[in-house]
């Protein structure tokens, strides 16, 4: 059963909904089962047309409706002709990582970036920020097209929430507006010794590290987490020097060089397998 996202003033729609129906006694007709329904052409014109006109439902099948907030509504449809929904059950979304890791993708070859995110979302990311960085040769700006394909991975692999896709940005930008408790990690090809592996066991502890710039111990939220991957051509020199006098973690994904639209992915399947998401 696929996922569908919906607005937060629809997903009220359909709280409201379950608590209004009354079951009298059950019918074979499935219309009457559910004193009430909800039109789905009143909040989502779009959703009604795939559903109706593209996958043909029926009365009585099952629809899977999420708030893109952690809350999913099973539904059943009542009616096709204005589509109707009634909700049957409400409950919270199961499939959302402990860890909330922001992909900073350099901005990769045309066509690529589409790849990624999709992939990147599949796999559990909280949010991807495209990164215009000194080797990058696409400076595509297709705000509105990822975060369609966001959306559509997300619904795909029952997300709980659709990762936010920002707008591209440059080094200057990206840099300067990561959030200061931000754990940042970045995949380096010129890292020989240290993996994923051990430089996450050398962040000794996750709630809490000595921020020594301001001499106190900041409590770091034990989920935030940054991933950084390079475009083609990697990281310049001078990017790498910026992230180590900022205590970034460089590690490296082994011995072979991987192409930037498998590094990202490799890197976030091993974050979320070693922290037992898998």
């Amino acid at each position: 059963m696929p996922k569908y996202f919906i607005s937060i003033e629809a997903a009220q729609l359909l709280r409201d909904n379950i608590s209004n129906n009354t079951f009298d006694e059950i019918s074979d007709d499935i219309s009457t089962n559910y004193s009430t329904a909800v039109s789905v052409f009143d909040f989502n014109g779009e959703l009604e047309h795939h559903l109706v006109k593209v996958l043909r439902i029926r009365v009585g099948e099952e629809v899977l409706l999420c708030d893109g907030r952690g809350t999913d509504f099973y539904c059943v449809v009542t009616h096709t002709a204005p589509l109707m929904l009634a909700t049957k059950s409400i409950c919270l979304c199961k499939t959302e990582p402990d860890y909330k890791v922001t992909l900073y993708q350099g901005m990769p070859k045309a066509g690529k970036m589409e790849l990624i995110i999709q992939k990147a979302v599949e796999l559990g990311v909280w949010a991807i920020v495209p990164v215009i960085m000194e080797r990058s040769v696409s400076h595509s700006k297709k705000e509105k097209r990822y975060q369609k394909i966001a959306e559509a991975a997300a619904g795909q692999s029952m997300r709980g929430i659709i990762p936010k896709v920002y707008p591209p940005m440059s080094w200057k930008e990206a840099f300067s507006q990561k959030p200061i408790e931000r754990i940042m990690l970045a995949a380096y090809e010129n890292e020989e010794e240290r993996t994923l592996k051990g430089t996450l066991r050398e962040i000794e502890n996750w709630k809490s590290c000595i921020n020594e710039q301001m001499g106190q111990i900041m409590q770091k939220r034990q989920n935030d987490v940054g991933v950084w991957i390079g475009p083609e051509g990697g990281f310049s020199e001078r990017e790498v020097r910026e992230m180590q006098n900022e205590d970034f973690k460089l590690f490296s994904l082994g011995p072979r060089i991987l192409r930037t639209e498998t590094a990202g992915i490799a890197a976030l399947a091993q974050f979320f397998i070693l922290n037992t998401d898998f």
